[in-house]
């Protein structure tokens, strides 16, 4: 089997705005790097092709790394009762599994399969769900809703503000903390008794992480990485016309990772991103247990997974897209995808 190849790019990624600050004595005199000293300064990147520092738009040059075929038994295909696109999975438990997808689709895992559920009023196509205990869940609609589980049955609250603004993502830190994110950089907060709207991005949101009430992050198109830090929101990294990011997942704040377009995936250290591809699928989520186990899905069933050291490609044992993935533990992972497709692992 043709080995899959690895690429990778040391540096920062750069925040710009709508100008960027040019150092004519840098373009003529640029500074040397490599790979075992990579740091560049200001907005700039290490080339590791011409071991230069240079502006973000003429680094690239990439270190190409051999990874081996996709090794391990295929992760287990579960019979999901629909045919319908599946974009979000979260559990309470590794016996109670919800995955939500289009036309109102929300299954259930009870243990021994998935069932059915009544998603109430809810309308549009449900693109991610997240909770913090068995009696509180939520999920964000393709029509700027949010549905709510309380334990018995779904409720639909519309959120302040973006009716018909399709929410793409929702994540939380507590049931008094949530937040939901979608088209046109729209964000919004439950903070126990009501939506509101914190001030918006410019870019359209694609996925949103956790850590705490003052440790929210967020990514998108445009290449964009933000930070809410409690009061307003930082820009940590953004690319005018930058690949898209779809995922979004972390340990703690100097632990974070973004996955998208062409294999890319981003890692933040606490101050410096480093950018990197695995193929050339666009990867879609990102989950892990630890920093020794980390999961990330993508188009025509890719999986690839990062065990401290390395990263190793899985079997899927399917070639659909595959676009949420969640794990009660190390031992209980959960995928979903296109028709209708879950999966489960390792």
């Amino acid at each position: 089997m043709r080995n899959l190849a690895i690429f990778m790019i040391v540096g920062t990624f750069f925040n710009q705005g709508c100008n960027t600050i040019w150092n004519p004595w840098l373009t003529e005199r640029p500074l040397q790097c490599d790979a075992t000293n990579p740091q560049c300064p200001g907005e700039q990147q290490c080339n590791l092709g011409s071991q230069l520092c240079e502006t973000a738009d003429l680094a690239g040059d990439a270190v190409a790394f051999d990874l081996p075929p996709p090794e391990g038994q295929p992760f287990a295909a579960q019979v999901s009762g629909t045919g319908l696109d599946l974009h979000g999975v979260w559990g309470v438990s590794s016996v109670d599994v919800w995955a939500v997808g289009y036309v109102r689709t929300i299954l259930r895992f009870d243990g021994n399969m998935w069932r059915s559920q009544n998603s109430g009023t809810l309308d549009g196509g449900l693109f991610g769900i997240w909770g913090s205990d068995a009696s509180h869940i939520w999920v964000a609609s393709g029509n700027g809703n949010v549905a709510t589980w309380d334990g018995v049955a779904w409720q639909t609250t519309r959120t302040l503000g973006i009716s018909s603004v399709a929410l793409l993502a929702i994540c939380g830190t507590s049931s008094k903390n949530v937040w939901a994110v979608g088209q046109t950089g729209s964000t919004v907060q439950w903070n126990g008794n009501f939506w509101y709207k914190p001030s918006a991005a410019a870019a359209t949101l694609r996925a949103i992480w956790g850590y705490a009430p003052g440790e929210i992050w967020t990514a998108g198109d445009d290449s964009s990485v933000m930070r809410w830090g409690g009061s307003s929101w930082t820009v940590k990294t953004q690319i005018a016309g930058g690949p898209p990011w779809y995922g979004i997942w972390g340990v703690d704040p100097e632990h974070i990772w973004v996955v998208g377009e062409s294999g890319l995936v981003g890692q933040w250290d606490g101050s410096t991103w480093t950018k990197y591809s695995l193929g050339t699928q666009t990867l879609k989520a990102i989950w892990g247990s630890g920093l020794d186990n980390i999961w990330v899905v993508g188009a025509g069933g890719t999986i690839f997974h990062w065990d401290g050291a390395s990263w190793s490609a899985r079997q899927s044992g399917t070639f659909l897209d595959l676009n949420a993935v969640w794990g009660s533990n190390a031992n209980n992972i959960w995928v979903v995808g296109a028709k209708g497709t879950i999966l489960k692992g390792p």
